[in-house]
């Protein structure tokens, strides 16, 4: 079995070599510390059998990672072990096709327990991230913003004034101005850019 770990946390990646090669027949556990690096690394060595990443990789994302993935049509058992709390990341991960999301803050026991279900083919989340995917999913369903909205909302995100916005699409700033306060309820935002980056969380943006 072949195993390869793509993560730039040195003290984090040596204890999790140690992990698997302690506690799985791994034949060998390939390391990268960039997308890129794992890239050349899966090409060269095709049959890999389990990949175990980071979302927060520099220069490529783990979300990006496993798109290109994807993308090239390599199919591979993936696990996500990240300390991000990010669930709309998680989310991405996990539409993406990967089999697991373990947090960093588990425990020893707990990560190679975990492993060893996706090993076997169950999917692992812990409970609470399951209750918040589940909470994501049920929020993007509910989010129906009208045209004029949208419109609203995109010319947030340029940055325009609710003056300026009211003069880019003809209508009145008192117009403008209730199209923004139902842009911050529906994202339970405070402000624009919360408004903002809660939208292009849930993929409005």
């Amino acid at each position: 079995m072949n195993i390869l770990v793509v993560d730039d946390h040195q003290v984090f990646l040596q204890g999790l070599i140690f992990l698997l090669e302690n506690n799985f027949s791994a034949d060998k556990v390939f390391t990268a510390n960039t997308a890129m690096e794992a890239l050349t690394i899966i090409e060269q060595t095709p049959n890999i059998d389990l990949l175990i990443i980071d979302i927060g990789l520099p220069e490529i994302d783990g979300c990006a990672f496993l798109q290109s993935l994807n993308e090239r049509n390599l199919i591979i058992p993936s696990c996500v072990i990240s300390a991000t709390e990010d669930i709309s990341k998680i989310h991405t991960v996990m539409n993406l096709g990967a089999m697991g999301f373990i947090p960093k803050e588990w425990d020893s026991e707990q990560i190679v327990d975990g492993l060893e279900k996706i090993l076997q083919g169950q999917i692992v989340v812990p409970d609470d991230i399951q209750k918040k995917l589940h909470t994501f999913d049920n929020l993007q369903k509910k989010i129906v913003l009208s045209k004029r909205q949208r419109d609203v909302l995109v010319l947030l995100k340029d940055g325009l004034s609710n003056s300026r916005i009211s003069e880019v699409l003809n209508i009145s700033p008192f117009t403008v101005k209730s199209h923004v306060s139902a842009l911050f309820q529906v994202f339970d935002a405070e402000n624009r850019m919360e408004c903002v980056e809660n939208a292009k969380k849930f993929k409005v943006l």
